[in-house]
């Protein structure tokens, strides 16, 4: 019976990884805009959230599987893209 339960723990483990492994942003470095995209069908309505250097939410919204963002009013520099419980850099020139 323990088998049973670890086997399915570990296998929602490993869907979980599947899904948070096909994120996507592009370009990277980003110039006028770049593009989220996340290839997994449990996925809806993800928060998304970007953030700069200091500190501020220079973007907030949700997406389904795929978004574009637009990049012309901010300035050069890193931010950070969240998404759920998953943080990637993102370099805007």
């Amino acid at each position: 019976t323990f088998g049973a339960v670890n086997s399915n723990a570990t296998a929602g483990l490993d869907e979980t990884e599947e899904i948070v492994q096909s994120i996507k942003i592009y370009p990277n470095p980003a110039k006028e805009s770049f593009t989220i995209e996340i290839n997994g069908t449990t996925v809806s309505n993800s928060d998304v959230f970007v953030i700069d250097i200091q500190g501020k939410v220079v973007y907030n919204g949700t997406m389904n599987q795929s978004i574009t963002i637009d990049t012309y009013s901010w300035n050069s520099g890193i931010y950070f893209v969240k998404i759920g419980a998953e943080t990637s850099k993102l370099i805007v020139q």
